[in-house]
């Protein structure tokens, strides 16, 4: 039986808890990528996406970064606490005082009512952000239209999903987040180089 989930975009999800075959799938050895083992988990944990009672991988690969990420956690959290949640995540922080030098302990508690604190997807409504609602995940936009602070030149900013995930797996990531960084600040003149 699966445990029912609200992603991040707002759709109900299907989950099934992680199982030792899911850590084989993590831990072996072959010419794959993780994002591949983590796709292949994702494909069989997934239950229900919305109205997709059959998940493949391709609906994997068309979920949002972030709701990928939910659901792994989720699964994980399933897995190892159940389907109630602690009330709370307490913590005793153990550090040496610079005042005192003494050994000193700070407790705290983050309270965990109704899951583990999150921020669902926001999209624009009128001038406003509002919480993403959405009710299938043909729905969900994964362009978001903005104007940059300084130039003020519209752009549309795509979100992540597994597809550039994948894509970004098999690149060289330095090289490419390098480029990138760099055309976008030459073009900003947020990059100021000096003369040699």
């Amino acid at each position: 039986m699966s445990t029912k989930i609200k992603l991040l975009t707002g759709i109900e999800c299907g989950i099934n808890e992680l199982t030792g075959k899911h850590q084989r799938i993590l831990t072996q050895q072959d010419d794959r990528g993780i994002h591949e083992h983590l796709d292949e988990i994702l494909v069989d944990v997934v239950d229900y996406i919305g109205n997709i009672k059959v998940v493949t991988h391709e609906h994997i690969l068309n979920l949002l970064q972030c709701d990928r990420k939910q659901i792994l956690t989720e699964a994980r959290r399933i897995a190892t606490v159940g389907t109630e949640y602690e009330k709370a995540f307490k913590y005793v922080f153990q550090y040496k005082s610079q005042n005192t030098g003494k050994n000193s302990e700070y407790p705290f508690e983050v309270p965990l009512k109704g899951g583990f604190p999150q921020t669902t997807v926001k999209i624009k409504s009128d001038k406003n952000l509002v919480d993403a609602n959405y009710t299938d995940y043909s729905q969900v936009k994964k362009e978001i239209e903005t104007v940059l602070p300084r130039s003020k030149k519209n752009v549309i900013i795509n979100m992540l999903d597994g597809h550039g995930e994948a894509a970004a797996a098999v690149k060289k990531k330095r090289k490419q987040v390098a480029i990138h960084l760099w055309k976008f600040a030459e073009q900003e003149r947020w990059l100021k180089l000096p003369m040699v």
